[in-house]
């Protein structure tokens, strides 16, 4: 195998390593990803072993009792600064641990440490120490043996830490990102670089994905609402297949279709599926009394009233056409997720939208979702989603619009529940969007919360025009070409 690996471990590639971390740290950091990567593809089984070296330090445990606190520790009390001057042997073993990810060092690292543990003039000096362990790795790959296979994926380890130092180095400095604006909390006390929150948008780059003439659809919440009409009023091409008005008179949609408002993640999968033919739901409707007359409502599509079981069956189909067709026809869609406590029919599983009111409770159960739920219902949602509208993109939001309440009163007070229900939602939002291609995640949950002063409404639960106009503004700066 050392014969082999000695045939595939090209000249050019040794030279490369050797070369590169002689860079300025602002070149080498790509550099070394692409040493990286031509060492990986000369030998895949670097990438296990790299993740298996980090999974055995994760998971060391002392042999010793953990039960009792130790009499006496007679170990060195170690001091490194920012610049990681070594000030004995043990700080150099530190060192080198961190260098190869390890708690205990390797018989060929162990001789490394050795090595440099006999020239102290080196330790003064932290690049001409790297690059000391560079210079004894590359000897070793050239001179073969039974030790070059550990020494290439040493090697490899040391170029995955220069870059991660860089990395680190620049973590909270403004050069390296988009200005202290996106690193620092604002702050109006501030002497130098005084900030507010209420004058500040959580924005760090564009990420155009839409124009005016993009067909865009959107579903959610009643905060997905406010998004709908108001990219309607703007003059963008929102996707409307079934009129469904914000009032009796308006021209304007809530919604692509009158599919109502949906609040959680398997009512948006269920939608997807019932557009296109994978399940077919219940004909159930609901009743009350207003101003004299029945008004009958359909527990899958939330505030959607009709006037008689005769009008909900005539336009039933009618309505699974129009969802389609809002599917097919938009470019970009947006779903503000809304809650976390769900309601399902005990027969077949059936997702309301939101709490059944005035359906029988000998009908229904409810449930909690965890995030890795939540994520598998989008992701069901959108793998059937796109093999019918294999281009479509995706935006995620997540509704700042509390619970109205919670079944969870028992033990836990509704503003508690609301709490841990948006913040389950914008961890799977996150998730969602960094598990798929085309799929970004927006920030209005944060921009209501945070950079609005007066946010809400006289009911302290709907968001009022003016925030609406800043999360707008934001969507616009970060989606628009």
């Amino acid at each position: 195998m050392t014969h082999l690996l000695a045939k595939i471990t090209p000249r050019w590639v040794i030279e490369l390593a050797s070369k590169m971390l002689w860079l300025p740290r602002t070149i080498r950091k790509n550099s070394a990803a692409v040493v990286w990567r031509l060492m990986v593809w000369l030998d895949p089984s670097l990438v296990h072993n790299a993740a298996a070296t980090r999974v055995a330090a994760a998971s060391f445990v002392p042999s010793a009792d953990i039960s009792r606190a130790p009499a006496s520790d007679e170990r060195p009390t170690l001091l490194f600064n920012a610049t990681s001057l070594i000030t004995g042997a043990e700080a150099l073993r530190l060192l080198i641990c961190s260098i190869f990810e390890t708690p205990t060092l390797s018989p060929g690292q162990q001789e490394i440490f050795a090595d440099l543990s006999e020239q102290p003039a080196l330790w003064g000096n932290r690049d001409k120490l790297v690059a000391a362990i560079r210079v004894r790795l590359l000897d070793a790959i050239q001179r073969g043996g039974a030790s070059q296979r550990e020494s290439v994926r040493n090697l490899t380890l040391l170029l995955s830490h220069e870059e991660k130092t860089h990395a680190s180095m620049q973590a909270y400095l403004p050069e390296g990102h988009k200005g202290l604006s996106v690193i620092y909390w604002p702050n109006p006390d501030h002497k130098i670089y005084p900030t507010s929150l209420y004058e500040t948008l959580p924005f760090v780059k564009r990420t155009p994905i839409f124009n005016r003439s993009s067909p865009i659809g959107s579903a959610g919440s009643c905060f997905a609402a406010e998004i709908a009409q108001r990219l309607q009023e703007d003059g963008y091409n929102y996707v409307v297949t079934e009129h469904d008005p914000v009032t009796p008179t308006s021209k304007i949609s809530r919604s692509c279709t009158r599919w109502g408002a949906i609040f959680n993640t398997p009512a948006f999968r269920q939608l997807v599926e019932k557009a296109f033919g994978v399940r077919s739901l219940p004909k159930l409707l609901w009743s009350r009394e207003q101003n004299g007359q029945t008004i009958y409502l359909d527990p899958f599509r939330e505030a959607v009233e009709f006037a008689s079981i005769e009008e909900f069956e005539s336009t039933y189909v009618s309505h699974i056409e129009a969802a389609r067709q809002a599917f097919l026809q938009s470019q970009l869609f947006i779903f503000t997720l809304g809650m976390n406590e769900v309601w399902r029919l005990k027969s077949d599983g059936s997702v309301f939208s939101r709490a059944p009111w005035r359906i029988s409770p000998d009908l229904v159960d409810k449930q909690i979702l965890t995030v890795e739920e939540n994520v598998r219902e989008l992701q069901q949602m959108l793998d059937l989603l796109r093999r019918y509208n294999q281009g479509i993109k995706i935006v995620l939001s997540v509704s700042p619009v509390p619970l109205h309440a919670t079944f969870r009163g028992d033990d836990t007070h509704v503003i508690t529940a609301n709490c841990a229900s948006k913040s389950t939602l914008r961890v799977v939002a996150e998730e969602f969007a960094a598990r798929n291609k085309d799929v970004y995640y927006f920030p209005s949950y944060e921009v209501v919360m945070y950079c609005v002063k007066e946010a809400w409404e006289a009911d302290q639960r709907h968001v009022n025009k003016a925030a609406v106009h800043q999360v707008m503004e934001l969507f616009y700066k970060t989606f628009g070409e």
